[in-house]
C-alpha cells in the first residue's frame, strides 16, 4: 500500500499572509472573525465562487439552486498549472468568498491574492500536502462541505437555505453504498499513473500498490516508467489508472507487454453536470468503472 497523507483545514481570509490551523469545532466558533474582516453586507448579491469543478460539486449539495456558485478554473484547465485571465480576475473580485483548496495544489492563485488583499478567500488545505485530491474521500469531502456551510453562515444570510446535516446524510448514505461496492475489491492490486487516487483508496482499504510521481502533467523519467513497470510485474497489479485526457501515450509505454488492463477515471468529474446530487453522480461512475476493471479475471 502506499503512504497516506492529509492536511489541516485552515482558513484563510483577506491575503494569506495569516494563516489559522482549525478544528471544524474551532472553526465554527470563530467564523465571526469575517464580519470583523469585512465581508460585504450585499453578500447574497455576489457569487460564491470555487477554484475547481469538484468544490463546486459539493457547494451544489449545500445550496442547490439557492445561490450562484462559479467555478473559476474551467475543466480543460489544469488545476496545477493554469494562467487567470481579466474575466477570471473579475470574477475573483465580485466574489462573496473563495473557496480554495491551497497552494497545493492551484499556486497560481496565490499571485491573484497578493494582487487584490481584499479578495475574501477560504484556503482549505494546508501543511504540504501530498495528494491534496481529498475530495475523493467522502469523509473528507463532509469536512470540505462543514467548514464551507460554517464560513457561509457565519453572517446570517445564507442559514435559510442550507442544511449541512442533510448535505452530510446524503454523503454518508453514499459512501455506505460505495463502501459495499468496493468490498468485494479491496485486496485487488492496482496502479495509477497520476497520484490522485491515496484517499480515495486509503478510505476504502483498497491495494493501490503503485504511482508515478508528481501530478502527471509533466514528463516521467524512465527509472520512474521502469519502477513502476516493475511493480505491476511483482504485484500481478490487474488495473491500471488513467485520466482522461493526456496520458494514453505514457499508459501504452508503461503496459507495454504486460497483462494489465487501462481503466480511464475522472477524479474532477468534468463531464458531470452541476447540480444537487452530481458529487453522488461522479463518485458513482468511478467506483463503477474501477470495479469493473478489477473485476475481470
Amino acid at each position: 500500500m502506499l503512504t497516506h497523507q492529509t492536511g489541516a483545514i485552515v482558513t484563510v481570509f483577506r491575503g494569506h499572509s495569516h494563516v489559522m490551523n482549525r478544528t471544524i469545532a474551532n472553526l465554527v466558533a470563530s467564523v465571526p472573525l469575517i464580519l470583523l474582516m469585512g465581508m460585504p453586507a450585499t453578500a447574497t448579491e455576489r457569487p460564491i465562487v470555487a477554484s475547481i469543478h469538484p468544490l463546486a460539486l459539493l457547494l451544489d449539495e449545500l445550496v442547490g439552486d439557492q445561490a450562484e456558485v462559479e467555478v473559476l478554473i474551467d475543466t480543460s484547465q489544469s488545476s496545477h498549472h493554469f494562467s487567470l485571465r481579466p474575466s477570471d480576475m473579475r470574477i475573483l473580485r465580485s466574489a462573496q468568498v473563495v473557496f480554495w483548496l491551497g497552494p497545493d495544489l492551484e499556486a497560481p492563485l496565490l499571485s491573484a491574492f497578493d494582487a487584490y488583499p481584499n479578495i475574501p478567500h477560504t484556503a482549505l488545505l494546508t501543511g504540504g500536502v501530498a495528494d491534496p485530491h481529498v475530495w475523493l474521500d467522502p469523509s473528507k469531502a463532509q469536512t470540505l462541505m462543514r467548514t464551507m456551510s460554517a464560513i457561509l453562515t457565519a453572517d446570517g444570510l445564507r442559514d435559510q437555505f442550507i442544511d449541512i446535516d442533510q448535505a452530510s446524510s446524503r454523503l454518508q448514505q453514499l459512501d455506505t453504498e460505495l463502501t459495499e461496492a468496493l468490498e468485494p475489491y479491496r485486496q485487488v492490486p492496482f496502479v495509477t499513473l497520476h497520484n490522485a487516487w491515496s484517499h480515495f483508496a486509503h478510505h476504502y482499504g483498497l491495494n493501490m500498490v503503485g504511482a508515478l510521481p508528481g501530478d502527471g502533467e509533466h514528463d516521467v523519467g524512465v527509472r520512474a516508467v521502469s519502477e513502476l513497470r516493475a511493480t505491476i510485474k511483482e504485484t500481478a497489479a490487474r488495473c491500471m489508472i488513467i485520466e482522461p485526457v493526456g496520458e494514453q501515450r505514457l499508459a501504452t509505454t508503461v503496459s507495454r507487454d504486460l497483462d494489465i488492463q487501462v481503466v480511464e477515471l475522472d477524479p474532477i468529474g468534468a463531464e458531470i453536470p452541476r447540480g444537487k446530487g452530481a458529487y453522488a453522480v461522479m463518485m458513482r461512475n468511478i467506483v463503477a468503472r474501477l470495479t469493473a476493471c478489477l473485476a475481470r479475471p
